[in-house]
């Protein structure tokens, strides 16, 4: 029988590079960088979508191993995966880059953390001991989970500060200036996400 992750992931296709996006009404000078950040931020939400599943699927595991499948949390926890599924297939589709859309990811960003509960990945007593190696799992699962929602909390903020600066253009400014300094934006970060 397939995991979680196995069935939920095969799911999840990464972003058709064929798919015209299109960013708002700018100068043409500025729909390439437009254009270039928008395909990265879809692929950094296509990882955080798998990395999020993931964690979620290896805390499903460790309750399954440890016979609690019958627990409030693992249920809350599987009840997860497809709530996070819903928004995906919301997003993927998507092809115009605009604020109302930015504020979407912001979003979901921001409110991760309540799909990939931590709190919800803890190990109760009933024939667990405290010393096993499952509950060390249960910690290197809680751990990455962690690492999970803080990405998703600092791609919130970052695409909050493009959703300031799209708004920004309004005033004057370029759009150009809108997304340097983020993820995909002109420079390209070396080395981040």
């Amino acid at each position: 029988m397939d995991t979680f992750q196995e069935q939920y992931l095969s799911f999840i296709q990464v972003p058709d590079q064929t798919v015209p996006l299109s960013a708002p009404e700018w100068p043409k000078t500025h729909h390439p960088q437009a254009i270039s950040w928008f395909k990265h931020l879809r692929w950094t939400i296509t990882s955080m979508t798998t990395k999020s599943i993931q964690a979620i699927e290896a805390a499903l595991h460790l309750y399954e191993k440890t016979s609690h499948k019958d627990s409030p949390r693992y249920t809350k926890l599987r009840e997860s995966v497809p709530r996070l599924l819903e928004w995906w297939d919301n997003f993927i589709p998507v092809t115009q880059l605009s604020r109302f859309f930015l504020l979407t990811v912001v979003e979901f960003m921001m409110s991760l953390g309540d799909l990939v509960n931590v709190e919800e990945m803890y190990l109760t007593s009933g024939g667990v001991d405290s010393n096993s190696g499952f509950v060390r799992e249960m910690l290197e699962v809680r751990k990455s989970a962690r690492t999970v929602i803080y990405e998703g909390f600092i791609i919130g903020r970052l695409v909050q500060e493009a959703v300031f600066r799209f708004e920004d253009l309004g005033e004057g400014y370029t759009a150009d200036q809108m997304f340097v300094g983020l993820p995909g934006g002109f420079p390209f970060p070396e080395g981040k996400f």
